[in-house]
């Protein structure tokens, strides 16, 4: 298995210094340099499902150490750490971005492919380093490294300002979620010595205090209680950031700017799964009261966004609200320790939220455009695409026998079955959030291809359907969205596949509940609910169907959400209070300082110079009294 682990870690590094050696050399043309780098991705996606379905479980999940750096008594140790939620990690990672890659090939033809593929290459190399991480130290290091790459590639069109802006505007803003992430880790390095004490002898992970298996052993222990209460805080809000949670979420749909399959990449696979990966790594640590703010986010989040995916007229501004709401109700699981169920969702969104996405861009390469308002009727001209989006549509609503009904019913089920606090109110917040993903979802599948085309809105553009390598990886990702659910979680046994596989392959003692009839049937009833109001909506806005025009206002300004941030924090406190002060301080202190200590400096040296007269009797007699000052002065201070 360590075979495949390397080969996971090195081959999309290797991929990239060589077309950075190469192609200077202009040896190799653009187009071989994408075949390339997707032939790179599809080796990572076989040696990912060689580590997926050969997994057994070892009783100590980290493979390799070795010491990377030594201060004192303080060892930092580079690690690579495998179990059953790193093997599903590596899967959804390398397999998403493979069909990404391949997707690319037709999508980004006519831009710059050594500069793309180099940057999505890097992506997928820093989450599956993220993924792989042993310790605290190189999680960190890998956690900002994604959030680059993410930076790098939402403003790829940088002579586009609405791109550089929507990039500027995620860094910013996940920073603040790595701040919180940062504090909690250097509050557990200044309590290094007391977490040591800590860890259990008997664990082969002992000589690194800061690999997960120590930290996980040693705050669960009540002693680590304290200790564990502030971390999980900073884990928690690094976790905001990176998965775009309530209040933090407002970077994700301004990142549509990047290129549709960096959208993809960003939000089926990596950076948003970040997040989530990142609190499954330590939620064992979570004390009570952290656990109830999370599952209190992560509601606020999943209702919150799928609301204003209700009001949204650009297909990718939906499908980001839809991925927000979809990561509240994984954060929400999280909240309510039921981490199976939470990342059995994350597993199956990965592929029908990819599919989705590869969905729009195949809409826009025909049409030109991602405004559902300049759509309609495609469905005759794009047959392939409007299957396609079906799937994922109806797998993203929870319709059975699609993935996302086995997922996200079995959180909701899971939910009600919970003996935690507010597991009632969070489960009709739960089912509130299915009837307004039914509602845009159906809305925009409506509003793009149903009616007729009507081509004045998008003169000069042939509707057409999109190319074989841009369908075969949206098929694949329609056979996982239609699939995988019920292969891999099934409440009975398939053949070879036992009943709830996926449940008992991360945890291993995962008690099956009996299947929640009640749960579905109340889902897909909410479903067809937001199904139809979708379609009076649809049929009848443009003959006057009332709508509350001061609360979808309201909604379009996405809570006004932007605007406070815009007026209270950018400029109010950062430009004209934080700036002023930084203004301030590198005139009057910094740039004072350092001009004194050169004036200084200049005085001294002009004193100095007299010395330097060139005559040896001088030199001869300074040089023993030299000595002397030196000598005294080391006598005295030893």
């Amino acid at each position: 298995m360590s075979l495949q682990i390397t080969g996971i870690f090195l081959i999309p590094i290797l991929a990239i210094l060589t077309i950075v050696l190469l192609y200077p050399l202009k040896s190799i043309s653009k187009y071989y340099i994408g075949l390339f780098f997707t032939i790179s991705s599809f080796v990572l996606f076989i040696l990912s499902c060689f580590v997926f379905f050969g997994f057994q479980s070892p009783e100590n999940p980290e493979i390799f150490s070795m010491e990377f750096l030594k201060v004192d008594s303080f060892i930092l140790r580079f690690s690579i750490y495998l179990n059953s939620l790193t093997s599903v990690m590596l899967f959804v990672v390398c397999s998403v971005s493979f069909l990404v890659h391949m997707f690319s090939l037709g999508y980004m033809k006519d831009f710059e492919y050594p500069r793309y593929y180099i940057f999505l290459h890097l992506f997928t190399w820093s989450m599956l380093g993220l993924v792989l991480a042993g310790n605290l130290i190189q999680m960190f290091v890998f956690w900002e490294l994604v959030g680059l790459c993410s930076y790098l590639l939402i403003g790829f069109w940088y002579d586009k300002k609405s791109a550089t802006d929507a990039a500027k505007k995620a860094f910013i803003i996940t920073r603040i979620g790595d701040f919180g992430f940062m504090i909690g880790i250097l509050y557990i390095v200044s309590n290094i010595s007391k977490i040591t004490p800590l860890i259990a002898t008997g664990l082969n992970s002992v000589s690194d205090p800061l690999s997960i298996t120590s930290l996980n052993h040693a705050l669960q222990s009540p002693a680590g209680s304290e200790l564990a209460l502030i971390f999980s805080l900073g884990i928690l809000f690094g976790a905001m950031g990176k998965s775009a949670q309530f209040p933090l979420h407002t970077w994700l749909p301004d990142a549509m700017e990047g290129p549709t399959p960096v959208s993809a990449l960003i939000h089926a696979a990596t950076m948003v799964a970040a997040g989530v990966f990142l609190v499954g790594r330590f939620l064992p640590v979570f004390p009570d009261e952290v656990l109830q703010i999370t599952v209190v986010i992560g509601a606020i989040t999943a209702l919150g966004a799928a609301i204003l995916g209700t009001v949204m007229n650009d297909v990718k501004k939906v499908l980001a609200y839809s991925t927000i709401s979809q990561l509240g109700y994984m954060v929400m699981a999280l909240g309510m320790f039921l981490s199976t169920a939470a990342f059995f969702h994350l597993f199956t969104h990965a592929f029908f939220k990819a599919l989705l996405f590869l969905g729009a861009g195949s809409l826009s390469h025909a049409v030109g455009t991602f405004d559902m308002k300049k759509m309609g009727g495609l469905k005759q001209y794009m047959p392939w695409t409007y299957m396609f989006f079906i799937i994922g549509t109806f797998s993203l609503v929870g319709f059975f026998p699609f993935s996302g009904f086995w997922s996200k019913d079995e959180i909701l089920a899971q939910i009600v079955d919970s003996n935690r606090n507010l597991n009632n109110l969070i489960y009709i917040v739960g089912s509130a959030g299915v009837f307004f993903t039914s509602f845009y979802m159906f809305r925009a599948l409506l509003m793009i291809f149903e009616g007729n085309y009507d081509g004045r809105k998008n003169p000069g553009v042939r509707v057409h359907e999109s190319s074989y390598i841009l369908l075969i990886p949206m098929g694949l990702l329609a056979f996982g969205s239609l699939f995988f659910g019920f292969l891999f979680n099934a409440p009975f046994e398939l053949g070879f596949i036992k009943a709830h596989w996926f449940n008992h392959f991360i945890d291993h003692d995962f008690h099956a509940h009996k299947f929640n009839y009640q749960v579905a049937l109340i889902s897909h009833v909410l479903g067809l609910i937001g199904f139809v109001s979708a379609f009076i909506q649809y049929k009848y806005q443009k003959k006057g169907f009332a709508t509350l025009t001061p609360l979808k206002t309201f909604l379009i300004e996405k809570y006004y959400l932007d605007h406070l941030y815009e007026n209270l924090i950018v400029r109010n406190l950062f430009y004209s209070k934080l700036t002023k002060l930084m203004v301030y301080i590198d005139k009057n202190i910094i740039d004072q300082t350092w001009d004194n200590c050169a004036l200084s400096i200049k005085k001294i040296s002009s004193q100095l110079s007299v010395i330097q007269n060139g005559q040896a009797q001088q030199y001869l007699i300074g040089i023993p009294i030299g000595l002397f000052i030196i000598t005294f002065v080391f006598l005295l201070w030893g």
